[in-house]
């Protein structure tokens, strides 16, 4: 199982582009029911934004790229997070 949590030092925040649609079938089997308490790479990238505090409290950094994306859907069937993110793309400036 993998170590759950936020990390202390986290000082990001990621914003995921697309509709509520797609992520909330993620965790649907094919019509049979949901898969539950399992990590899923979703089949197609997302447009992601991803911003980075800079030293000081009131500046971000940001990074857009098109990622595929693990996430997890937790044990009512849905989508509870994101796991992890592998870059397909960078598109930022």
């Amino acid at each position: 199982m993998r170590e759950r949590g936020v990390s202390k030092d986290k000082n990001y925040h990621i914003f995921v582009y697309t509709v509520w649609h797609k992520i909330e079938h993620i965790c649907i089997r094919n019509g049979r029911g949901h898969y539950r308490n399992v990590y899923i790479w979703a089949p197609y990238p997302f447009k992601t934004l991803k911003c980075y505090r800079e030293n000081s409290k009131n500046n971000y950094k940001d990074y857009k790229s098109y990622s595929y994306i693990e996430f997890h859907c937790g044990m009512n069937g849905f989508v509870d997070g994101i796991e992890d993110m592998q870059l397909l793309e960078d598109i930022s400036n």
